[in-house]
């Protein structure tokens, strides 16, 4: 077995705070001191186009509230957040000042100021500084504040200071590298998905698949191609699957493997759909059920598999994986989240693709419609009915709509047809003729199930 498939499911390496880029600073007379009230955990100086910025993280009096999270209540009934930060330490708040103004100001949960400070991350040509935090316990995941540096004035004063750009989606309970993976000058996000929650086993044992994020322009999306590993580099699955399948054949239902589990997820995020199902039809033996030991009853493989493909569907960034497999339904809750920013299970809502994304939304939801899923090509058609991620075409938009309407029914049908209807007023006979042409062409060359 290879040392990359050893280490195929270990921890990302954490990012370790060193020393700030930039030419040391005597610290200016007119700083203000920090308040007797909190704690200076950090404190640094750097020199930015002729200003001298101060980066703080103080611990705030017991009691102050993370601004990113709602107070909870506990089984008890305690406030788990007020109960959390008793203690002093629990807390952080992240201040940036220019000389003796502070023109940013942020209380979250620990935080750490990594070792990207002032230095160019997404390849603009403009200076990033980079913010860890952590939610705490052994259920806390990491995210990551990227803020870029306005040489004008910042959001919130009119000095230059750092805005903040993007705060990316929760990785896993091990913190995240960023790496320059394909030479390309632009430092890639590498972490681990964390929308699993405590399926299926429980929160120790729960998958935590590898991840890979581009910078988008915008944010951080799923790169597939950087997370692909030829699976030359993958061996011993077979062996695995054996011994898995092995331990399953009792009499009394076992708990669901976690290797099981974790290699089909892991190779579904390594690029290999087809090669995750065979090792799962190797290692589940024909007629078994077994149990997941987070919840009541017993699976069968079909049950198991359907209820793994549904975890990933609702994962944090497990929807983007499975669009670039092909899947047309994830492709079409893709572009949704693109277009629209909308909640997709546990984790999406805070994937933060860079919401409002028209181009990226009208091409996941033209993927799809290749494929024949009747949503995405009602939604695409919307889309060259207006011209939102695409030039406006009312050709192509009663196309879109005549083949979403040709294969459903009832409702569903109908709508379609409206929809379908509202252009041909737009267009001249002609026009029509080519519509339904292009939907008899398409339709001809994708048979029916």
């Amino acid at each position: 077995m290879t040392q990359r498939w050893t280490t195929f499911f270990a921890a990302v390496v954490l990012v370790a705070a060193t020393a700030v880029a930039g030419s040391a600073q005597q610290i200016p007379s007119n700083v203000p001191p920090v308040s007797d009230s909190d704690q200076l955990i950090e404190e640094r100086f750097i020199e930015l186009t002729g200003h001298v910025v101060r980066l703080v993280l103080v611990s705030p009096q017991a009691g102050v509230v993370p601004e990113n999270l709602e107070p909870q209540t506990t089984i008890a009934g305690t406030g788990f957040f007020d109960l959390a930060l008793s203690a002093r330490n629990w807390g952080h708040r992240l201040e940036i000042w220019n000389e003796s103004e502070l023109v940013y100001s942020y209380t979250g949960w620990l935080m750490n100021i990594t070792s990207h400070v002032a230095v160019d991350i997404t390849g603009d040509g403009n200076l990033n500084l980079v913010v860890e935090e952590h939610s705490m316990g052994r259920m806390g995941s990491y995210e990551y504040h990227v803020f870029e540096w306005n040489t004008e004035a910042s959001s919130a004063s009119v000095r230059p200071g750092f805005d903040l750009l993007f705060t990316s989606g929760p990785m896993a309970n091990a913190a995240a590298s960023f790496e320059d993976l394909d030479g390309d000058g632009v430092l890639e996000m590498l972490g681990r998905d964390d929308g699993y929650g405590y399926w299926p086993n429980g929160w120790p044992t729960r998958p935590m698949p590898s991840v890979v994020r581009r910078w988008n322009g915008s944010g951080y999306e799923v790169a597939m191609d950087l997370m692909t590993i030829p699976l030359s580099e993958l061996d011993g699955q077979n062996q695995i699957a054996q011994k898995i399948n092995t331990f399953m054949r009792t009499d009394e239902p076992v708990c669901v493997p976690r290797e099981l589990y974790e290699i089909v997820i892991g190779l579904i995020y390594a690029g290999h759909w087809s090669s995750a199902w065979q090792f799962f039809d190797d290692a589940w033996p024909d007629g078994t059920v077994a149990r997941a030991c987070d919840s009541v009853g017993v699976r069968d493989a079909v049950e198991f598999r359907d209820e793994l493909l549904l975890n990933v569907t609702e994962s944090t960034y497990g929807v983007a994986v499975l669009a670039e497999h092909g899947d047309p339904e994830a492709q079409f809750l893709l572009g949704n989240t693109y277009a629209t920013g909308s909640s997709l299970g546990q984790g999406m809502s805070v994937y933060n693709l860079g919401v409002g994304d028209d181009v990226a939304a009208a091409r996941w939801y033209r993927e799809s419609a290749e494929q024949g899923y009747w949503r995405a090509q009602s939604e695409l058609g919307r889309h060259y009915l207006t011209g939102r991620g695409v030039p406006q075409d009312y050709v192509l938009a009663y196309k879109s709509f005549n083949l979403a309407a040709s294969r459903r029914s009832g409702q569903v049908r109908e709508r379609a047809i409206a929809d379908r209807d509202s252009v041909y007023e737009l267009l001249t006979r002609d026009q029509i003729a080519e519509a339904q042409r292009l939907a008899r062409e398409w339709d001809e060359a994708h048979p029916r199930d």
